[in-house]
């Protein structure tokens, strides 16, 4: 297939509504008026074509009536008088005065007159076809004829006075059609330009609160209504959805018991805050696990449990600050993401903080109060991992704890160098694991 056919038609282009209104009206005045004019030409041509011959009939009857003494006396200065007098005063072209024996007696004018071209020799002959010829009797006798022709030059100058008015006709119309057009087409375009500009900002910038202004068209003023209700429409659904998204954002970002992120939601926060570098080595991971919480299910039952995980988690949160994040891993365990970290001594104190606000028994719905402690394992920034490798960490660290019989750990992977008295000051346990090796 060649190049030509596999071408694309060229796209034409799109014609303004101005302009199209602009083409519009002036072909329909131009239309309007060329048939207005042609058809009043048509009968006022009509009209006086019957007049010029009427009137050239009565010119002929009035040079009979006027000859003829001059006719009977056979003198052709007086009939020649009488032809100039009323030449001058009816508009004829030519008039010849002859006897019975067909002898010129006069004529008028008495120079030879050029006989007319181009158009006025056309609109002469349509008028006048023929020369009018009446005889001059005198008591049923005739004593001579008359021949006349009719004059085309002011029915010319007529026409030329005709054309020129409707001309001018023609250009005022255009004028006024163009003015009228330029105010109907500017209230029409204003009116829909309003609306695609709402609709404009309503698409980039979501402003469905924007309203069209009132048109003077009653079309578009009802067009406006049509489109904010569609605006209003359209602004609930996006309201609606932005609920149903939010909601499910926060559902599949939260737990739905206790309303803490969940464990995506904490790796990914972890690892955002990880990305900058200068807050990363602030960090500090705690991995927390209930010790105690298979026990208060099966004693209790599962409300039961769910109400101790409710408590643990508002008590939770409320020993953290308003840059730390709590979450619920899932079941009893529980991570907390820490910042501004600068020692491990300082994650300590949040642990054992931690740890004293668990103290408080819990009080169930039937009245029965239950004690629940915590092991808590702590990772530290300053390790390169990645953010499921601390939290992996603190998990193993609070396994180690755990083990003992509950407390808080630091992460042997932190302080691998340190001696032994600095070891055992990063591992405390709780009085239950005190107990169980006092016992052991």
């Amino acid at each position: 297939m060649s190049d030509d056919q596999t071408a694309l038609p060229s796209k034409r282009a799109l014609l303004s509504l101005k302009t199209r209104f602009q083409r519009t009206h002036l072909a329909l005045a131009f239309v309007a008026l060329l048939f207005s004019g042609i058809s009043l030409s048509a009968l006022s041509l009509m009209a006086l074509r019957d007049y010029a011959e009427n009137n050239l009939e009565l010119a002929a009857t009035t040079i009979v009536y006027s000859v003829k003494p001059a006719l009977l006396a056979g003198d052709s200065v007086a009939a020649a008088g009488i032809l100039e007098e009323i030449g001058q005063k009816v508009d004829i072209g030519k008039v010849m005065i002859s006897d019975v024996s067909h002898r010129v007696l006069a004529t008028w004018p008495t120079i030879e007159q050029k006989p007319p071209e181009g158009p006025e020799e056309a609109i002469a002959q349509w008028l006048f076809p023929a020369p009018v010829k009446l005889p001059v009797r005198v008591a049923d006798r005739e004593i001579g004829h008359v021949w006349l022709t009719g004059d085309a030059s002011r029915v010319l100058l007529w026409l030329s006075q005709v054309l020129t008015w409707l001309g001018g006709s023609l250009l005022v119309t255009v004028l006024l059609v163009c003015y009228l057009s330029r105010r109907l087409h500017g209230g029409i375009e204003a009116g829909l330009q309003n609306i695609a500009s709402v609709a404009q900002n309503v698409r980039r910038r979501r402003t469905f609160s924007l309203r069209v202004p009132t048109s003077p068209i009653a079309e578009l003023n009802k067009l406006n209504g049509d489109f904010h209700r569609l605006l209003d429409e359209l602004s609930a659904w996006q309201h609606h959805l932005q609920r149903e998204n939010a909601l499910l954002t926060h559902q599949a970002c939260h737990d739905g018991l206790t309303d803490l992120p969940n464990r995506t939601a904490f790796i990914n926060e972890l690892h955002r805050r990880q990305s900058n570098l200068l807050d990363a080595p602030q960090l500090a991971v705690l991995f927390i696990d209930g010790d105690r919480f298979k026990q208060v299910n099966d004693r209790y039952g599962h409300a039961a449990g769910d109400a101790v995980l409710i408590a643990t988690a508002q008590r939770l949160r409320s020993r953290l600050g308003k840059d730390d994040l709590v979450a619920r891993l899932g079941g009893d365990e529980f991570a907390v993401l820490l910042s501004r970290v600068n020692s491990d001594e300082q994650a300590a104190r949040v642990a054992e903080d931690i740890i004293e606000a668990m103290r408080t028994p819990i009080g169930l719905d039937n009245g029965v109060l239950v004690w629940q402690s915590l092991s808590i394992g702590i990772a530290l920034g300053i390790d390169p991992l990645s953010a499921r490798g601390m939290l992996a960490q603190a998990d193993a660290a609070m396994y180690q704890i755990k083990a003992r019989g509950g407390g808080w750990y630091v992460s042997p992977l932190l302080w691998k160098s340190a001696t032994v008295n600095d070891r055992q000051r990063a591992m405390r346990m709780s009085p239950v694991a005190d107990h169980l090796q006092q016992n052991s």
